[in-house]
């Protein structure tokens, strides 16, 4: 929520007009839709700067039409909203000690939307009102001239608009077979409290060593997979893929329903790294560790009970001419998902994926009206437990975006959006392309 200080408020207002060539995120088949459409998107922020103490808020609604879905419920099916609101507190204690405080609500349909920030745990676009909230609590502190802590808590919340209509007793036990729903799968609290200390060894060199303390509570009570398949009496268990019925497969053993909270866990993360300020405009970040993570609500069984797995981020920041720059970065850690897909053999779920994720974006002014952006985003992610432990999946999003600038008040954009998910797990492979063009006005 940056902008000029001298100015209390500010509100805006953009309308698109696009090709979706696969709006619904599914594989080749019957249940791939494209549409022509249109977003209108008003905004508006507030911005209190005083002497020792910022408070900033800004809201954005849009309203999302698709052509393809105008026949569909007399078209009231054709709109999506979406709401997006952020928040901030700012406050300097003294010269040495400084407090931040932030959160972002968001509901939306949009992955890049509900995962902002981080690897895509759910790549696909959701009908309904989904929830994200993430709120973070900041204190920087400096011991001495050269010695500094950070002390910090952050809490993510997500509530998908997709529940069973079995509930909690969303189970055939006949049959074996699981109804899960995107609540059951993914609903949760996402916990992590961090504390480092900061060492300005150089002028422009810190050194950095710290911990982090992070926890993942599921919140549904639905049931989540069958979990059955060691040796015993025939049955069955099934493999969920995002908007189909569950895969069932003959296997032996008896039924073991799962409830969401097996898939609970915490982590210890400890790391070290150094923040380099080249110049003011060129600056690096780096972090390395490890990250110990526990399944504390798992079966005593299961393999997948805890496991070690490196941690780390690199970032660079180049601003190379005055409206121009470059970001790069590059992340490895744990992140949820919506796959379970028990393995027979062992009766374990998919409890999480490790992620490598590799981000990018490129801003250029090329003339004084004229702005072009690149942004890029690649993670390869390994799931683990379950039927596909050690498998892997890929995505891939990719943006550019040409923005000319009419005036101080009114601008133009065209623009266009390729996402790919590439996946070992049967049936979530899916590409989707997109193509707009808009206009914006701002006061």
């Amino acid at each position: 929520m940056g902008g000029d200080n001298s100015k209390v408020w500010s509100v805006g207002a953009s309308l698109r007009g696009f090709y979706d060539d696969n709006y619904t995120t599914a594989p080749d088949g019957p249940t791939k839709r494209d549409s022509f459409g249109a977003t209108i998107s008003p905004s508006i922020s507030f911005k209190f700067p005083m002497d020792q103490t910022t408070i900033g808020f800004r809201y954005i609604y849009g309203a999302t039409w698709y052509a393809d879905r105008q026949d569909l419920v007399g078209g009231s099916h054709a709109w999506d909203q979406s709401h997006e609101f952020d928040a901030l507190f700012s406050h300097a204690f003294s010269s040495r000690y400084s407090l931040d405080v932030s959160d972002s609500f968001v509901i939306s349909q949009e992955p890049e939307l509900i995962n902002s920030g981080g690897p895509i745990s759910f790549p696909y676009r959701t009908d309904g009102d989904n929830i994200r909230n993430h709120g973070e609590i900041t204190l920087n502190g400096g011991i001495t001239k050269r010695l500094s802590f950070v002390l910090g808590y952050q809490n993510t919340y997500y509530d998908y608009d997709n529940e069973s209509p079995g509930g909690k007793n969303n189970v055939d036990s006949g049959a074996g077979t699981v109804d899960s729903s995107l609540s059951g799968l993914l609903d949760r609290v996402e916990h992590e409290g961090l504390f480092n200390l900061r060492f300005q060894a150089m002028p422009k060199t810190v050194l950095v060593g710290g911990y982090n303390y992070r926890q993942v509570n599921y919140l549904s009570d639905e049931n989540v997979a069958n979990a059955s398949g060691m040796p015993g009496t025939n049955n069955l268990y099934s493999v969920i893929t995002p908007g189909t019925p569950p895969v069932t497969n003959l296997v032996n053993g008896s039924n073991d329903f799962r409830k969401a909270n097996t898939r609970d866990s915490r982590s210890h993360i400890v790391y070290a790294g150094v923040d380099q300020n080249f110049t003011k405009d060129l600056i690096l970040k780096v972090r390395g560790g490890v990250q110990f993570t526990e399944y504390y609500n798992a079966p005593a069984n299961e393999p997948n009970d805890a496991n070690t797995t490196p941690w780390g981020s690199i970032s660079l920041t180049y601003n190379y001419l005055p409206g121009s720059s470059v970001q790069v970065g590059f992340t490895h850690s744990r992140n949820q998902t919506d796959v379970v897909s028990p393995n027979p053999a062992n009766g374990s779920l998919t409890s999480d994926q490790e992620t490598s994720l590799i981000y990018g974006n490129i801003t250029h002014r090329i003339t004084p009206r004229l702005t072009g952006r690149l942004t890029a985003q690649w993670q390869d992610s390994e799931f683990y437990g379950g039927l596909y432990d050690a498998l892997s999946e890929r995505y891939l999003d990719l943006g550019v975006n040409f923005t000319y600038n009419f005036n101080r008040y009114f601008s133009g954009e065209v623009g266009y959006n390729y996402s790919k998910l590439d996946s070992d797990a049967a049936g979530r492979d899916f590409d989707r392309n997109r193509v707009y063009i808009g206009v914006s006005a701002a006061y």
